[in-house]
């Protein structure tokens, strides 16, 4: 780990503990509130989306391994099977098992797909032979590249499912960024291109419905 990822290791460290300690009472967090005095498992778990959003944002790990991190952290201090010191009297911790069941949840498993299907189209060079035809029309600028990246994705998002497109073009972004130096922001834009893309061809496909449709009924189930 260099000094700079270390740096913002702690840094993201420090604030999600701050987090565990805030005065959420003094916040509006009361019992005249809507949600009520938060208890000591709803604390915890601001703290772990503190920590896994400032990991996600300053990257001290790669990000998979805070994804990993974030179930390891969830298992170990909020579920039914969690240590001891971390167990809370008069609150119902978490079923462990709904815990494991996001790596199941279908949203899950289809991305999981289109990165298989990305890793083989990388493994035998079409990616690069996608990209080469896609991408030729728009030149050698880096800004029509980025637009002609999202025009793709906004078509195919069109036909198919949003999310199944974002997770089919890493295939043809993952030659393009090799192109960037490891340090330069341009990575960042090329790499969000794609979801806004798919984002604005789903608006106007109805196959897409299907992940808004999904969003809306985990949003009632949450919050009635």
């Amino acid at each position: 780990m260099t000094k700079a990822k270390f740096i913002k290791f702690i840094i993201a460290s420090v604030l999600a503990i701050v987090a565990l300690f805030l005065p959420y009472e003094s916040l509006g967090f009361d019992a005249a509130s809507p949600m009520g005095i938060l208890n000591p498992l709803e604390i915890r778990v601001i703290g772990v989306f503190v920590m896994a959003a400032l990991f996600w944002i300053l990257q001290p790990f790669p990000i998979w391994s805070t994804s990993m991190l974030v179930i390891v952290l969830m298992i170990v201090t909020m579920s039914d099977s969690s240590l001891t010191p971390f167990r809370v009297d008069g609150v119902t911790m978490i079923s462990h098992k709904s815990i494991m069941a996001t790596f199941a949840n279908p949203i899950i498993m289809l991305f999981l797909g289109g990165f298989f299907l990305a890793a083989a189209a990388t493994k035998y060079k079409m990616d690069l032979n996608l990209a080469r035809v896609l991408l030729k029309p728009f030149g050698k600028n880096p800004k029509f590249v980025l637009l002609g990246l999202m025009l793709i994705t906004a078509v195919f998002s069109m036909f198919m499912s949003n999310t199944a497109t974002a997770a089919m073009m890493l295939a043809i972004l993952a030659p393009v960024l090799k192109l960037f130096d490891e340090n330069d922001r341009g990575k960042a834009a090329f790499a969000l291109a794609i979801p806004l893309g798919a984002n604005i061809g789903g608006m106007v496909a109805s196959s897409a419905r299907k992940a808004i449709f999904h969003g809306r009924g985990c949003s009632a189930a949450s919050f009635g």
